[in-house]
């Protein structure tokens, strides 16, 4: 008895994946060499993806002139969005940073506040400490961790 085996067309999958990669176009999600103002108003984006990447890329950077797109951003419905723009704001030097940076540590999501505390940790403002200090008894172990390191840049 001999077995037939048919052969079969390759997967057009490869060339369909390939395809949309290629409708997205270059530079359809935000990088590394989109300018800030690019950025900020990536961060009004209807998708979230564009919108998390949008601040994550500002979070590398020192982005003061994205100060009230980052403080609009920490009211997003995604967490993601959130975390990322405390995170950012953490590194803008305007002294006003730190009252939404404060109103983030009472957010809903555990992780936008381990990256809030980390952010005013970062900013080493002895101003901050009332807030990081309140943080310390978070019913998260992660937020009230990352307070305590947090405080102890801000006392160096």
């Amino acid at each position: 008895r001999r077995i037939v085996r048919r052969m079969t067309a390759p997967s057009s999958l490869p060339y369909i994946l390939l395809t949309a990669l290629a409708a997205c176009g270059p530079g359809a999600r935000p990088d590394a060499s989109w300018d800030e103002q690019r950025l900020s108003a990536a961060l009004s984006d209807a998708s979230s993806d564009v919108r998390q990447r949008a601040a994550y890329q500002l979070g590398e950077r020192r982005p003061d002139g994205a100060y009230w797109p980052l403080v609009k951003a920490l009211g997003d419905p995604r967490w993601e969005v959130r975390a990322n723009a405390a995170r950012a704001l953490g590194r803008v030097s305007r002294k006003d940073a730190l009252v939404p940076l404060a109103h983030s540590l009472h957010d809903n999501h555990w992780w936008v506040r381990v990256k809030t505390a980390q952010a005013l940790g970062e900013r080493r403002d002895p101003t901050a400490a009332p807030y990081l200090s309140v943080a310390l008894s978070d019913e998260n172990e992660s937020v009230s961790a990352a307070a305590r390191r947090s405080l102890a840049e801000v006392a160096r």
